[in-house]
């Protein structure tokens, strides 16, 4: 990656003190006994981890300096979602992901055949097709203390989602090759991990005052907290009792990785009442054997 021409030292510094100084929340416990911290930690201003598919890509276009944004599965595939400010726009860009993807080969039923795809009752009982693999969204470059890094935030499907905020829910229609049919294929990605990498011989000069600035952060946190050299080589940096997790990694590549599955798991929890709650009024009613047993 290479740093932007038109990123200025003045708007480095902005974007800097947006993304890791801590909230007024935070300082006002300064001077305070600290204590771990209780709320869910947002993972990298200004995502927190109930932003939709779409208000995460709204929120990666409006970083400053960053002139590349792109969604793929992993695989190897880019659409360009730079300016997509609306849902019906982003779901016609996912039409083309289904079409374009390396591991669809341009049929959703090769997405259904690798078992990418999973099916779900939807709040109203009715069975759908999700999207149950990752989605990403890269953008880039987010510049940091003078240094360019990649930001990439992990999306996982999950039907929760769907029957807690249908709202949330994307969708792709598309047409199956073998039974000549549109199908709908539903994105309701969860954010799980937020990643920052850099790779750029910037490093070099500007990864000591980019580590007291984390120390500075996240000291503020968590009492125990380890120092930035013991981080490194896949050392956890922050963790509580809502499952938030840093992992901070170096030199050289350096990097920083967010991970939850708190909502996750809550979701997939919703889902299982949801199932439940469909399957027992389903059978309300009937004669119930119990005498018989």
């Amino acid at each position: 990656m290479t740093v932007a021409e038109s990123v200025g030292e003045q708007r480095a510094k902005d974007l800097l003190q947006r993304q890791l100084e801590p909230n007024k929340k935070n300082r006002a416990r300064e001077g305070q006994k600290l204590q771990p911290a209780t709320e869910p930690l947002k993972p990298f201003a200004p995502f927190s981890w109930d932003d939709d598919i779409l208000l995460a890509v709204r929120k990666l276009n409006a970083l400053p300096g960053v002139d590349r944004v792109t969604m793929g599965d992993g695989s190897g595939t880019e659409l360009d979602v730079r300016h997509i400010e609306t849902k019906e726009h982003l779901e016609t860009l996912l039409q083309k992901y289904v079409r374009e993807s390396a591991y669809s080969r341009g049929d959703i039923d090769t997405l259904i055949s690798l078992n990418i795809t999973g099916e779900y009752l939807d709040k109203m009982g009715s069975q759908r097709l999700y999207h149950k693999a990752f989605m990403y969204l890269s953008a880039r470059p987010v510049i940091i203390s003078g240094t360019p890094f990649e930001l990439t935030v992990a999306f996982a499907g999950n039907p929760g989602l769907a029957v807690a905020h249908p709202d949330k829910v994307l969708t792709a229609n598309v047409v199956s090759r073998t039974s000549k049919t549109p199908l709908a294929l539903d994105f309701s990605g969860v954010m799980m991990k937020v990643d920052l990498i850099s790779d750029s011989v910037i490093l070099n000069e500007t990864l000591p005052s980019i580590e007291r600035l984390l120390e500075d952060k996240y000291r503020r946190y968590d009492p125990n907290h380890h120092y930035i050299h013991e981080w490194r080589n896949g050392g956890t940096l922050h963790t509580n009792e809502n499952q938030n997790l840093l992992t901070v990694y170096g030199p050289h590549p350096f990097g920083l990785e967010y991970s939850s599955e708190a909502l996750a798991r809550s979701l997939a929890q919703r889902y299982l009442n949801h199932v439940a709650n469909l399957e027992s009024q389903q059978f309300k009613g009937k004669k119930d054997m119990k005498e018989g047993l």
